[in-house]
This record gives structure tokens, sequence and C-alpha cells, in this order.
């Protein structure tokens, strides 16, 4: 008889990095780490995934890597204390397996880490600046540098409206675009030197002013999208935008902006390239980013089956060779909600053509639970009426939508329980336009605010946080503005105290209204300030914060075209005199 344990495979190991180490040298500290074979033939990760803090900076490596420099730049915020470098092992996209190693960093300027060195200073600026060549509606920006700048910021824009800035290295030209006819322009430069110890010394900024050259407008009469068509935005990183919308030919379109470079299509064409599906003209397109190389889309089809198109770094998108459907049945062109409520799991929920909610669920254990059928949750909605969603923290979500008696509803979902709406969805007060959409943030993981508009065109809100219950159940607080009746309300906490709120008015202006922990109420009490624009009554205003100090406004215009408007900390909304930027489509 033969022996067994002849027949034994080898034992594959899957653990934490072990044998870590740092070390600190001038200006770098390299971590390093070791693949635990202890416990037989190890397996190398498929990524190394390194972290500053719990939740802080990341960096991603090749699976082979054993070692990473963290330079003086990158180590500066955490100065003086006592700083945790987790480094993750990361198989199949599964969860992570972390180790960590503490590091006492220096103060700076003690010599050991951050270098220190004499003052630089910029003096002056940037010389000779000029308009040397203009061609395509992109106008060419040139320069001298008197010394070697570091950084150049360029800062240009129609004199009166708004501007855009961008960062170069140290060279003596830039690419300006897209510049409109017979319109003054102001370009500005100005030169960075680097600080040892982060940030940079800037010199002045070198001005001009320059007409552009008479000449038809660089944006075409018409665009491929419907008059008011919903656009999706998303920042999967700070640097990074994209958008997503439903064409008059039935195809999902895309256009994108990374710091630094024009917008898509507004050099070349002005078309957004197609990646495929086949639904009604300007449905909705849900996207999500669950992790900063990856997106999701869902449409609901003519079918009432609802498809989704993905993208990975590693390759272009599926939904070229064709969308997935993850079953349903449901009113075509519905709007489908999406949640990421952690890196590996996706929920979705739409309204049926009877009224009640359906959800469908995916994580990196199997396929769409919906292609087995979508699980209905409860409610009695007007068929396709939007649900608005929200994970205050991993482990919970919420979902609101408003009823055919006007009033809206609420259901909840947590690790400990089945859905509350099973058992029927919970009134939170109101009188508004049945269906109408409901808008939801959670500026912290205790308290959420909800956002409507009513019958009267007044935007009217609703809070709850764990001390109480909510507030509409009292009475909904009304804080101002003057729009079509159940118009949508985009809303956005760029930080814990501050909230922004968008909507467009009946005269087609979009609208803004501001709240903040410091400043007392509603700025809209006094009246909604105007921002700009000329566009259909009511139209949905996509808003994206990529950093706490900026915004970003996306509207569908009466010519199919979309638009965009930005804010930043240093200045006022660019398209306040009616100077929204054209993006094509």
């Amino acid at each position: 008889m033969s022996n067994p344990l002849h027949r034994l495979e080898p034992i594959v190991s899957r653990k934490p990095p072990t044998n870590m180490t740092a070390s600190v040298r001038p200006g770098v500290v390299t971590v390093e780490w070791e693949v635990d074979d202890f416990f037989g033939d190890p397996e190398s990760p498929d990524r190394v995934i390194v972290e500053l803090g719990m939740g802080g900076p990341s960096k991603y490596l090749g699976g082979d890597e054993r070692s990473v420099d963290l330079t003086a730049d990158e180590l500066e915020p955490y100065a003086g204390s006592q700083l945790a470098v987790n480094v993750g092992f990361q198989w199949d996209d599964g969860v992570p397996e972390w180790g960590s190693i503490g590091i006492t960093l220096p103060r700076q300027g003690d010599g050991q880490l951050f270098v220190p060195r004499l003052p630089v200073t910029a003096p002056g600026g940037p010389k000779s600046l000029a308009v040397s060549g203009y061609s395509n509606h992109v106008a060419i920006l040139t320069w001298t540098n008197p010394i070697h700048y570091d950084k150049i910021l360029v800062r240009w824009g129609i004199v009166g409206g708004g501007s855009i800035q961008f960062e170069r290295g140290g060279t003596e030209s830039a690419d300006c675009g897209l510049i409109f006819p017979a319109r003054t322009y102001m370009f500005q430069v100005k030169g960075g030197v680097a600080k040892t110890l982060g940030g940079y010394n800037y010199s002045d900024w070198s001005t001009i002013e320059w007409v552009s050259p008479a000449g038809p407008d660089p944006v075409p009469a018409t665009g491929v999208f419907v008059k008011g068509a919903s656009i999706s935005a998303v920042s999967r990183r700070p640097d990074f935008l994209q958008l997503f919308g439903t064409g008059k030919d039935r195809r999902v379109h895309t256009s994108w902006w990374h710091d630094g470079e024009a917008w898509a299509a507004t050099t070349t064409d002005w078309r957004w390239p197609s990646i495929g599906g086949v639904f009604p003209d300007g449905a909705p397109v849900s996207v999500v980013s669950r992790n900063p190389d990856h997106l999701d889309l869902f449409s609901t089809g003519n079918d009432g089956i609802v498809y989704t198109s993905w993208w990975d770094i590693t390759g272009g998108w599926s939904g070229r060779e064709g969308w997935a459907p993850i079953g349903g049945g449901f009113p075509a062109g519905a709007p489908v909600s999406v949640v990421s409520r952690n890196p590996d799991h996706l929920d979705l929920f739409i309204t049926g053509n009877d009224g009640i909610v359906y959800t469908s669920w995916w994580d990196t254990a199997g396929e769409w639970s919906g292609r087995e059928g979508w699980a209905p949750i409860g409610g009695g909605f007007p068929a396709g009426a939007p649900v608005s969603v929200v994970s205050r923290n991993p482990d919970h979500l919420d979902l609101f939508s408003t009823g055919n008696d006007g009033i809206v509803y609420t259901s909840w979902w947590d690790t400990a329980g089945e859905w509350s709406g099973r058992e029927g969805w919970a009134p939170i007060g109101g009188g508004f336009p049945a269906g109408a959409p409901v808008s939801v943030v959670s500026r912290n993981p205790d308290h959420l605010d909800l956002f409507i508009t009513g019958n009267d065109g007044i935007v009217y809100t609703s809070w709850w946080d764990t001390a109480g219950e909510w507030s509409g159940r009292e009475g909904w607080a009304p804080i101002g503005g003057g729009f079509p009746a159940g118009a949508p309300v985009s809303v956005v906490s760029r930080n814990p105290d501050h909230l922004d709120l968008f909507s467009t008015g009946r005269d087609g202006i979009v609208y803004t209204s501001w709240w903040d922990a410091a400043g007392g109420g509603w700025s809209g009490y006094q009246g909604w300030a105007p921002i700009g624009g000329v566009f259909p009554a009511g139209a949905p205003v996509s808003v994206v914060s990529r950093n706490p100090d900026h915004l970003d406004l996306f509207i569908t215009g009466n010519n199919g075209i979309v638009y965009t408007s930005w804010w930043h900390t240093a200045g006022e909304w660019s398209g306040l005199h009616n100077t929204w930027m054209a993006l094509g489509g």
C-alpha cells in the first residue's frame, strides 16, 4: 500500500509582509519587507499597497517589489510624529493582508531627514510674456525665465469672467484653449522655486491682455445629447474628471479631463467618444469609482433590463464589446442608484413598474445577484421614481424616495438585519410632487441632510442625526429659491462643516445656496445666488468636489452641448457672467 503522504500537494501560503524594516537617511526613508515562507512555498502577491497612516496616501507597487522609498516631501506632513507605514499584499483583487511598521520621524530642519537649506527666492518673474501663435482656437503663450524655475503657474481667461489655472515644469511655453473669437483675454505666468521642506517660493505674476481674432465660434451648433440631458460626473483622483451621458444615437458617450490638459474633444471635432450600449435617448447613466483605478457604469435599456460596463486601468471599456445584462424588468430608462460601501462591494437600487424598490448587489466573491432575480425591498412609489442612497458608514445604507402622496419615505439596512422597508417604508413628512428626486448627503457618519423642491418652487430640507428623529416629521424647513416644481437639487459636502446646493431656475440660470457651520443659516434665505448660464429650466446640474477647495459643475444646454463652470477658493465662479465653458458632446 502506498503512503498517502507522498501524494500531498505543496502548501502555498498567503501571509502578510514579514521582517519589515525602515532606514532613515537625508531626504528619504526606505521601508523593506519580505514574503513569509514559514508556512510553505511563498506566493508573491499580485500587488503591493503602501499606505501612510490609517487611510492616508497610498502607493501601488508590483507584486515582486520588496522595498519602497518615501521622500521627505511625502513625509513632511508627519514631521516630528510617530507614523505607521502599512504594507498590504493583495491577490486577485481580494482583501489585502496587512503588515505595519512604526517610524519616529524627526522634526523639520534637524538634518537627519528634512535637510535644511538657505531660503530660495524667486525674484521678478517670467519675462517677455506674449501670445506668439494662434491656430484652431488655441493660443500659444511664450515667455522667458530669468532664473531656473521648478514650477510654472499659468492662469488665463476672458477679462471679467472666470480663469483657468494649471501647472507646468520649468518650461517657457503653454497652449491655452479653448479661445473664443473677438474676446479680450488676460494671460498670467509666475515661477516657483522649490523649498526643501515642501512648497514653493513664487515670483510675482507677469500679465498681458490680448484680443483674439474675429471668426466663427469653435462650438458646433448642436451636440449629441438631448437638451438638458443628465450628465454623470466622477473624480477618481483629485487631478482627473470624467463625464458620461446617453446621446440621441442611444449610445453612452464620455469625455475626460486631466490636470494640465484640455478636455477631450475640445481640441478635435467636439464629439465625445462612444463606449457602446443601446439605451433610450438621454437615459441617465450612473457611475461609481470603487477604487482610483476602476469605474463601473449602469443604465436601464429599452427592454427594461439593467446593463453595466466597466473600465480598469489595465484595459479599455468592456461596453465596447457589448454592455453586460444584470437582470431586471423595469421602466425603460429608469434611473439606477449605485453605492460602494467598501471597495469590494456594490449595491444597486431601482423602482419597478409596480412601484416597489428592487436591489441587486455584487462583491468580489461572486456574480451580480440580479441575474437570479432582483430582490424586492418594499415601497409604493411612482413607476421608475428615483431612489437616493447613501452609505454613512461601511455597514449601513439609507434609501429615500417620494411617494405618490408626495411624502418622502425612507428605508435602511445594516449588517445586523434585513431592509427595514420590507415591513413598510417610514414616512418622514413633506408634501411634494409625486416622485420628485430627493438629494441626500452625509457630511459626517452621524448626520444626514435631505433636499427637495416643492410644488411652490421652494427648496426644502430635513435632517437627522443620532441624537434624534428626522426634523421633517415636524415640517420640512424652507431655504428659499424659485425653481420648477420638483426640479432636482444637487448637493455636495466639500468638508464636514460646509454644504453647497445647485439648481437651474425657471429662467435657465444656475443658482447656488450654501451653509457653513461658522456662518449661521442657509445663504438662500436671503436669495439664491445666480452663477450664470442659459439652460433648460430645471435641467439637472452635476457637481463634484475633487478637493476641499474646488468645485466643478456640469449641465447640458438647449443645443445638446455640455457646459462647465468651476469655483476655487481663490476666486469667483468661472461661469458667473454667462461664460460657462463648452465641452462639446
